[in-house]
């Protein structure tokens, strides 16, 4: 007997697990940790994922939710004070980093990315409103 589980993890990354009754829990949990490091590391490069649907909030909540240069944002921070994501016309723009800069883009239909905002390397970025 096999079963295939879908998942996305914590991270965002999409993992697609087959057990069957002889895997060993702790061997699902270091391929499900694997995957989600592999995962991790590209899109740290830029990389998205086909089957990632990213979970947008309602508009409701984002009328009560935080904003980060005007824009809705993710009431999730990294320790510099930067949202995950923001949304721009309607669409979550994902954070992206390189020698210092740090950028928020959307997927266009045309699957090239769109800078929405970007912070140069040693600018102080603003504070989120509303956390």
């Amino acid at each position: 007997m096999k079963a295939t589980i879908e998942l996305i993890s914590p991270s965002g990354v999409p993992v697609t697990l087959e057990v069957t009754k002889d895997d060993d829990r702790e061997t699902i949990i270091a391929t499900l940790e694997r995957a989600d490091k592999i995962g991790q590391y590209f899109a740290g490069k830029g990389w998205a994922f086909a089957s990632a649907q990213p979970l947008t909030p309602s508009a409701a909540e984002l009328d009560r939710g935080p904003t980060f240069c005007g824009y809705p944002c993710s009431p999730t921070v990294d320790d510099r004070g930067l949202p995950t994501w923001i949304i721009a016309d309607g669409r979550q723009a994902s954070r992206h980093e390189k020698q210092g800069d740090v950028w928020y883009s959307v997927k266009g239909a045309d699957g090239q990315y769109e800078q929405v905002l970007r912070i140069p390397k040693g600018e102080q970025p603003p504070a989120v409103r509303g956390l």
